[in-house]
């Protein structure tokens, strides 16, 4: 009959449910008369929470990218994905961002890309002295920085004419010339970049070469001579 009093339980417990979840419901009449019962699944569904993802265009540097998420409500715990890897990436380029609500009463997600482009660089090319003597050797330094991790290489102009190639280590590359002709050489460097890292071209950089300061030695075969002697004198230059 309509009216009768009964005592509910929710898997075993009176106290209303508030998570989300299912319950096992069970209904029992509390009379004096009559007697009954039942039992059903009280099922709470999750609130849908919203999830934005920004922070997306990144450069290079060599530490692992993360991205910034809100959610709202604020303050909800979340996982991150990268192209399925919940790892910060890294290295340059393009990776499938996916966050996913971690909560026992909340749900949601979102997904977008996030883009790591590489590092701009810069170079900076000297020598070893300028101007230097005709006959010296010189030697070209190029400094490359940028992001803490570099590597390629770097090539040597004189002009257009390409004085050598040499491996980037530690920002550094060195080149050495042995013999540069007497004047002006406009000299520029050539970073290639590699796979994280933008390449570039240095300034130019006159190097002046100028004639070289000999010295000269004389000497005699006899020494000391007579008077009336024949003496024969030997002159030695040296660079």
């Amino acid at each position: 009959p309509a009216g009768l009093d009964y005592n509910f339980t929710y898997n075993g417990s009176t106290t209303f449910p508030t998570n989300a979840g299912d319950y096992i419901v069970e209904v029992t009449i509390d009379e004096v008369n009559y007697q009954g019962s039942t039992t059903g699944t009280l099922t709470i569904a999750k609130a849908s929470a919203e999830v934005s993802i920004s922070n997306l265009s990144q450069v290079f540097t060599g530490s692992p990218k993360d991205v910034t998420v809100t959610t709202n409500p604020v303050g909800l715990d979340y996982g991150v994905t990268f192209n399925g890897i919940s790892s910060f990436p890294t290295n340059v380029g393009n990776y499938f961002v996916v966050v996913t609500i971690d909560e026992v009463n909340y749900q949601g997600s979102a997904n977008d890309t996030l883009r790591i482009s590489k590092a701009n660089t810069n170079i900076e090319l000297s020598s070893n002295g300028t101007p230097s003597e005709f006959g010296a050797p010189v030697v070209l330094n190029a400094s490359v920085t940028g992001s803490s991790v570099l590597s390629g290489t770097v090539q040597f102009y004189d002009g257009d004419v390409l004085l050598g190639t040499e491996t980037l280590s530690d920002g550094e590359a060195s080149h050495t010339v042995n013999l540069f002709s007497f004047g002006t050489h406009t000299l520029s460097a050539i970073y290639s970049g590699d796979d994280n890292n933008n390449g570039i071209t240095s300034s130019t950089y006159e190097q002046v070469v100028g004639k070289s300061n000999p010295s000269v030695s004389v000497t005699s075969d006899v020494h000391p001579s007579t008077y009336g002697g024949s003496v024969e004198f030997t002159a030695t230059v040296t660079n």
